[in-house]
Order: structure tokens, then sequence, then C-alpha cells
């Protein structure tokens, strides 16, 4: 970019002879005095400023000071140009904000010299100046990222907690609107779809967008509105700051992570509740199997019993009618040894049913013990997705 030089001096000869001797490395402007150079500046801002000292209107030093007074104008390097050759003059001309004093007559040689180690050093100050502006501006964003991490981690600290799809919807939009956003969010899940704008619940035609987005790419363009897109989330945001390519990079971004975050807790809810239902569906398993259990154990008791009375009651009957059988006496005994081999056999059986009947006791007692631990985790896991359990119907 060419350098530029303003020479504020009301003598046409002094303003040739600069012409000639700087016009090669300067776009020169000039003015000639105080109510010429302030609306020239504010149209033309240069790299340099040769002021002569002895003006109508207003002095040199009364120039330089309202040049400085301006923030957009301090730093330009302001070069006093004056046939005055005193000392007070120079520091007077220092006081007042002047970067350099030459005197005239000047020496075409000497002016371009000084000139161009001024130029040089104005080079200097601007690369630094710039430099500067480009730290502060890479500071800025770095902290703006350090800002944007912990936002959003507090949303995901938020959200773990909530269970209810209102409420996730309304924490979306709160840290939406903390970034200036505006727009409609649809959360879905497998027993039904949420969808909610700023400003509640979202319109007919929103809410066929929304629909629209879920089977789209994860992000779509559409003029200054995006839309993120998941499984169990679709988010549109209406006012992208597309004219801004840092911003809009960095709050794309930060949406996208927002929109992850919520896509992860909804599939997580939707975990929770189907391990709700298996842990209902195991512990009904368990109770009919207990009652079964139990139902074998009396069945078996009842039939033991019975079957004890009934060889009782058949040794009783055979001993009474040996009066009327007519048997030899060797002949009883042997109908009674038989009896009681039947009973002794049906007792060895009686004791293998009590040994079942004990194991039948024992995994009677251990599922009812299952069901006890089973139950107190059901109990927990459902204080913790109660609403997941309950409310995901509200759909």
């Amino acid at each position: 970019m060419e350098r530029s030089l303003l020479v504020v001096d009301d003598d046409p000869w002094i303003v040739s002879q600069i012409q000639a001797i700087l016009g090669d490395m300067f776009d020169i402007r000039h003015a000639d005095s105080a109510s010429a150079v302030m609306p020239l500046l504010d149209t033309f801002r240069p790299h340099i400023i040769l002021l002569d000292i002895n003006l109508p209107e207003m002095d040199g030093y009364d120039i330089c000071l309202n040049i400085r007074s301006n923030d957009d104008w301090i730093d330009i390097p302001i070069v006093f140009l004056s046939a005055n050759v005193e000392v007070d003059d120079r520091l007077k001309a220092y006081n007042v904000g002047g970067s350099a004093y030459i005197t005239k007559p000047f020496v075409p040689r000497e002016l371009r010299k000084q000139i161009e180690i001024i130029n040089e050093n104005s080079i200097k100050h601007d690369d630094l100046r710039s430099m500067a502006a480009t730290a502060s501006a890479a500071a800025i964003s770095a902290l703006s990222a350090a800002a944007d991490i912990g936002r959003i981690m507090s949303f995901q600290r938020e959200i773990s907690c909530l269970t209810h799809f209102e409420d996730i919807s309304a924490a979306s939009f709160h840290i939406l609107h903390e970034y200036g956003l505006e727009g409609c969010i649809q959360l879905r899940s497998r027993t039904g779809n949420v969808s909610r704008s700023n400003n509640g619940e979202a319109t007919s035609l929103e809410e066929s967008v929304l629909k629209t987005m879920a089977s789209c790419a994860r992000i779509v363009d559409l003029g200054t509105r995006s839309a993120f897109n998941f499984p169990h989330v679709s988010i549109i945001i209406n006012n992208m700051p597309k004219g801004n390519a840092d911003s809009y990079g960095r709050i794309k971004d930060n949406v996208m992570t927002i929109a992850d975050a919520i896509d992860i807790h909804m599939n997580t809810l939707e975990l929770m509740v189907e391990s709700v239902h298996r842990n209902e569906a195991l512990l009904e398993l368990l109770k009919k199997n207990t009652a079964t259990l139990r139902e074998i154990e009396g069945t078996n008791r009842r039939q033991r019993e019975e079957s004890s009375d009934i060889l009782s009651r058949l040794i009783n009957d055979i001993e009474s009618a040996f009066v009327y059988l007519g048997l030899s006496e060797s002949q009883e005994r042997r109908l009674q040894n038989m009896a009681r081999d039947a009973v002794i056999r049906a007792q060895a059986l009686t004791q293998e049913s009590l040994a079942m009947e004990a194991l039948i006791e024992s995994n009677a007692s251990l599922m009812e013990s299952h069901e006890g631990i089973e139950a107190a985790l059901n109990s927990e896991v459902k204080k913790i997705s109660e609403a997941a359990a309950s409310r995901i119907e509200l759909f």
C-alpha cells in the first residue's frame, strides 16, 4: 500500500518543493489552514503530517493539539516545518505532541533522509500495532473459547439431572439465549416427539421443517439459518452470524456440541427406561417362579401325607384281614414282611421328597431374596429415572 503524507503550509513554493523531493515516496495531499486540515482528516488518514507553525486562523501548535486530541489521529507522526529556530519553539513543538522539528530553509537531501527515517519508524510502529491487535484478538478468542467450554460443561451438568423433555428443551433455549441465538428444537424418542420454539409451542411450519431436518445431513445451512441434526434432536438457529466468519464458525461449533450433548442425554434416558422395563419384567418372572415353587412344595407335602396315611391304613387292613383269610403263620409273616418292605421303600421316597422339598424351599427363599434385591435396585433406578419411565408417556 502506498504511503501518504499531508503538507500543511500556506506557502505554495514550499509545497511544490516538498512535492519534488518526496513525491516518489508518498501520495501527497495539501492543506493551507486549520479550517482545511480538520475536514480533510475526516476522510483521509495520512501516515505522516508536515506542519508549518505560522499559519492563518490558527498556528501549527494549536492544530497539533487538536489533532492529538482525537484518538483516531493520536499516533500520526507530526513533523514541524518552520523558519523559527529558537530552542523555545522546538520545545513547544515537542510539548504539544510533535515528533520532529525541521527548520526552513531545508536542504532537500537532509529533508528526504529525515522523512525516510520517520517513515521507517512509522512503518515499524504500524507493524507493532498490527501485531498487538492480532495478539489481542487471539487472546480474546482464547478467552471466548474457554468461556464457551465452561458454559457448555455447565449445560451438560444441568441436563444430566433432567428427565422431563420440557425441562431439557428449556435448558437448551437458555444456553442458546446466552449466545444471542433464537430458533426451535425437536426432541425425539421411540414413543414420540416434542417440538418447541423460543416462544413456547412450535408452529406447524416449524414442526414440519424440524421433522424434515431429522432425515437430513448433520448440518444444513438455510440462508441465515442453520440446522443441526442428531438421531434424538434437531436444532434450527434462525439468526446465525453469517456476516462474521470467526463468530459464525465459533457459534457453529458450540451449537454442534450442545446438540451432541442433548442427543447423548436423550439416548441415556431411553436406555434407562428400557432398563426399568426389563427389571419390572424380571421381577414379575421371579414372582411367578416363586409362586410356582411354593405350589409344587405344597402339592408334594400333601401327596406325601396322603401316601403315608394310605400305607398305614393298608398295613392295618392287612393285619386285620389275617383272621378271615385262613393263612398259615408263615404266610402271614411273609405278607407282613412284603407290606413292611413296601412301607420302608415308600418312606425312602418320602425322605427323597423331603430333601427335594428342602431344595425347593431353599430356591424359593433365594428367589425371594433376589426379588428383594432386584426390587431395591429397581426402586433406586426408578428414583433416578422416574420421569423417564412415566413422563416419557407425555408424547
